[in-house]
């Protein structure tokens, strides 16, 4: 049989095969995005000094957990006097109406609140941050009301998505479950969380971020007996009651946790639970219970949460997800001089004399760069001098995740060599 292939056909592999090439080299640039993290808005039900008042604390403390990316990193009486101080950081702020709620929105100096995060020793995270795709499974795919979430599917559960979203300061994609979506990744490989399929299923939204999440129900939760067993061991705990500050043996709890008809081994020797523990056992048997994992820069992470009400588990869930995203990007800085590292970068495809102002001044926008200026022009070619708050590698890992000035990558977007980078504004 004859491998000829007819001159059109031939064009149109090079083209397809030159398209996947260059998908791949630009998929940073299209896998993240820039996010307004200094401009915060809050439900207010009036326009009066007291509300306004109320709103800017509230609006300020938001905008410190959305810039900073965690929020366990302000806690204390020392930031219950800086929340108070909202003014001193404020530049704008106006009040908005959208279907019939009135909205606060407050405008800080993102540079001052930069700094005030790097005085206190919190990580900054900067606002180009990662865009991601949620693959939900909503109860068993043998459930009669089970769903895998989607575009235009259940508005109240989106917009509680969308909410949390944009006070993290992160964007969240659905993905549309169609035809397309259905011949790639099931229902099942949603609810199992088999990440081969769902990975490969994101790739046609240019995604590698990726959370991939199932939610179940109990149907025997009784929220008053549980509630009154951890208040029990509480005041156990208080009153000294309790041997080993604040754990108790698995024996102590195995009757509250099994239910008739299962077993479970435990003796003396088991291992104690610490609270935390215990309570993430008790959210096994929240009304809704939730298992994610989470793709953020290749690796994977899982774990369990459980709630009330499915639209808690899910907002639980995409705070949890912003707090891991901000764990791998946010920088912590070291302002002393020996922590300061300089480095240098070579820059080409420099055209004009305004691109070489453009490179300097977008390095100086990245939060871990604390100056960064024009060495020497050769050509169309810069070297630029940066002194950074962290290490080279995690640098490259901003402009990687920006995408306008690259190293050299490979077909699969792997930086092949980080001697010369290219500005593609």
């Amino acid at each position: 049989m004859s491998n000829y292939a007819p001159p059109s056909r031939r064009v149109a592999s090079l083209i397809l095969m030159w398209v996947a090439l260059l998908s791949a080299f630009s998929s940073y640039a299209n896998d993240s995005r820039l996010h307004q993290t200094h401009i915060v808005r809050v439900a207010v039900p009036d326009q009066t000094e007291r509300q306004r008042a109320i709103a800017l604390r509230a609006a300020f403390e938001q905008v410190l957990i959305k810039m900073a990316g965690q929020t366990d990193a302000f806690e204390g009486s020392e930031w219950r006097r800086i929340f108070r101080s909202g003014d001193d950081y404020l530049t704008a702020y106006q009040f908005d109406a959208e279907q019939g709620q009135l909205y606060y929105v407050a405008t800080f100096d993102i540079v001052k609140v930069q700094e005030l995060l790097r005085r206190e020793g919190v990580a900054v995270w900067d606002a180009r941050r990662p865009d991601s795709i949620l693959w939900l499974s909503v109860y068993a795919p043998n459930d009669p009301e089970s769903f895998v979430l989607s575009e235009g599917l259940k508005p109240s559960l989106t917009e509680t998505i969308d909410t949390v979203a944009e006070q993290r300061g992160i964007a969240l994609a659905l993905p549309l479950m169609d035809i397309e979506d259905s011949l790639t990744v099931s229902p099942y490989d949603i609810a199992g969380r088999f990440m081969g399929p769902i990975v490969q299923a994101s790739t046609r939204y240019n995604l590698t971020h990726i959370i991939a999440a199932r939610v179940k129900r109990s149907k025997d939760y009784d929220v008053e007996e549980l509630q009154a067993r951890l208040e029990s061991l509480k005041q156990a705990d208080a009153q000294g009651e309790l041997d080993g500050a604040d754990t108790i043996t698995s024996s102590e709890i195995a009757d509250d946790l099994i239910k008739p008809n299962e077993t479970m081994v435990a003796d003396a020797a088991s291992p104690l639970f610490s609270f935390d523990e215990f309570s993430n056992m008790l959210a096994r048997l929240q009304p809704f219970q939730l298992d994610y994992t989470f793709v953020i820069d290749g690796q994977r992470l899982s774990g369990a949460l459980g709630g009330e009400t499915l639209e808690q588990v899910v907002a639980e869930l995409v705070h949890r997800y912003a707090d891991s995203l901000s764990r791998k990007y946010a920088i912590h800085h070291d302002r002393s001089q020996a922590a300061i590292e300089p480095t240098t970068l070579v820059v080409s495809n420099l055209t004009s004399m305004r691109s070489f102002t453009e490179v300097s001044q977008f390095l100086n926008t990245l939060s871990l760069v604390e100056s960064a200026t024009l060495h020497s022009i050769q050509g169309q070619q810069g070297s630029f001098e940066i002194r950074l708050f962290a290490d080279r590698s995690r640098l490259i890992e901003a402009l990687l995740l920006d995408g306008r000035l690259l190293p050299k990558l490979d077909a699969f977007g792997n930086v092949i060599d980080d001697a010369e980078f290219v500005w593609r504004p």
